[in-house]
């Protein structure tokens, strides 16, 4: 049995949108990929998640963020800026018509 890692997005290239939405607590950059999906029709095209642990005092504490985003303008070559990561939805298919041939 083999095992295939899931990734979601991209640390060096960085998608940039109008932020429509921010929901806290996404487990994971592919969650909240999915989110994006999920909000297609709202307008979300593009998406950046953010998880970081920050040491506060003796506790340690995360902060995890999905922003989503109407736009999905790509900038490459950006340096990997720790603890975010950024992607676009692909194309999504809204429906679909079946065709009968004689």
């Amino acid at each position: 049995e083999r095992c295939y890692p899931t990734t979601c997005g991209r640390t060096t290239n960085h998608y940039y949108g109008e932020v429509f939405r921010e929901l806290p607590g996404a487990a994971s950059a592919c969650a909240c990929e999915q989110l994006c999906l999920e909000h297609y029709a709202a307008g979300c095209r593009s998406w950046v998640y953010l998880d970081l642990v920050d040491a506060e005092g003796e506790a340690d504490h995360t902060h995890q963020m999905c922003y989503l985003q109407t736009g999905a303008e790509m900038r490459t070559g950006s340096h990997p800026v720790a603890g975010f990561v950024s992607g676009a939805i692909g194309p999504v298919l809204t429906g679909f018509s079946t065709v009968t041939t004689p």
